[in-house]
């Protein structure tokens, strides 16, 4: 998915009551590949994030940490992530959420925050990827006003598919 070039995010970054929106810190490292497993990403690991962190803009690895029990309960990240169809881009990666704490919109926190600090660094080419059955985040993402990125011939009829499941109106 894109983020329009040019557009801005008008959308305030809010963390519900009992949460905080915090940045990473090296002693959270067990508790986020913790949550990075429980969010389905069972090959991620500590490889997985040093890689991750080379390429990680300063002040832009977000957690969300449940103030009163300090458990993980979502995490977003920004890279400088070019790609050739997108030379200077910036990605939107590995968001994750806590089963314990979902309903809350907790994602929509960690990527407006991820989303917002792109723009503030001057990215103007914004991506993300992501599976076609993490309907959640693909909501998720549509609300915030990503845009599909139909770069395959599949692409269309995948987002129609898509659509339907979500019964989104394009």
């Amino acid at each position: 998915m894109i983020w329009p070039a040019g557009k801005p995010c008008g959308l305030p970054v809010t963390c519900p009551d009992g949460y905080v929106l915090r940045q990473f810190r090296e002693p959270d490292t067990e508790n986020y590949l913790a949550l990075m497993h429980e969010a389905g990403f069972t090959d991620f690991s500590l490889e997985s994030l040093e890689k991750m962190k080379k390429t990680l803009l300063p002040q832009a690895f977000f957690l969300v940490e449940h103030h009163v029990s300090h458990e993980l309960a979502a995490t977003a990240m920004a890279n400088h992530q070019p790609l050739d169809a997108y030379p200077k881009a910036g990605a939107v990666n590995w968001v994750a959420g806590s089963k314990k704490h979902s309903g809350r919109a907790l994602g929509t926190t960690v990527v407006l925050a991820v989303l917002k600090r792109l723009l503030d660094c001057g990215y103007s080419e914004i991506y993300l990827t992501t599976d076609d059955f993490r309907l959640p985040a693909l909501k998720t993402y549509l609300k915030i006003g990503f845009e599909p990125d139909l770069f395959a011939d599949d692409m269309a009829a995948r987002w129609q598919a898509i659509y339907e499941k979500l019964n989104w109106q394009v």
